[in-house]
């Protein structure tokens, strides 16, 4: 049987890491964030690796029998693996607008660099860049992929970012539960 877990998807500043390690820590799962599967294992920020090496980062750590009968939390933008599918109970959706996005990935640079983001000219270009690529994504795109997901019969529950998270994780709990016991009544028609 494979481990199981639930994928928490939106733009940069959704709050999805937050969310997650929030879920992950009332469910006693694992928390994986998909940026830190594209770091060097270092930990240099900055460097990274292919998307080839974080997939395999990312099912090594989901395939991991030592975690077998523990549930997992795995944070992303999106991802369209379709083998990732089999693996999840559901597909949380943390709808934000760009300008919310925007100043939240702002703050949240502010926070980590300080005052070290004003004084040092390669952090601030990069961190520019890294805020531009963030305002030209596609929001539609994410859109479309979920969409895509329902119409698969994939088990989506979309969630506003701005709402508190303790809301948010409160209702995912009860959506992840209302899941888990359809597929138990399932189980028991089908036997």
């Amino acid at each position: 049987m494979k481990r199981k877990g639930i994928m928490i998807c939106g733009l940069n500043g959704a709050g999805k890491s937050t969310l997650g390690k929030e879920i992950a820590c009332r469910w006693n799962a694992e928390w994986i964030d998909n940026e830190q599967l594209y770091f060097s294992n270092e930990g240099e920020y900055g460097t990274f690796c292919s998307s080839q090496t974080a997939r395999h980062r990312l099912y090594a750590r989901i395939d991991d029998s030592t975690q077998a009968n523990r549930p997992f939390i795995y944070c992303c933008v999106n991802n369209e693996d379709d083998d990732l599918l089999s693996y999840l109970d559901g597909v949380v959706y943390l709808s934000i607008g760009k300008e919310d996005s925007q100043a939240r990935i702002r703050e949240r640079s502010k926070r980590q660099f300080g005052t070290r983001l004003a004084e040092d000219k390669a952090l601030q270009e990069r961190e520019e860049a890294f805020f531009e690529s963030v305002r030209r994504k596609d929001t539609g795109k994410i859109e479309r992929w979920i969409e895509s997901l329902e119409r698969q019969g994939v088990p989506v529950l979309r969630l506003d970012a701005m709402a508190s998270i303790e809301a948010n994780a409160n209702q995912i709990e009860r959506w992840i539960t209302t899941i888990k016991k359809n597929r138990v009544e399932t189980q028991d028609i089908v036997c």
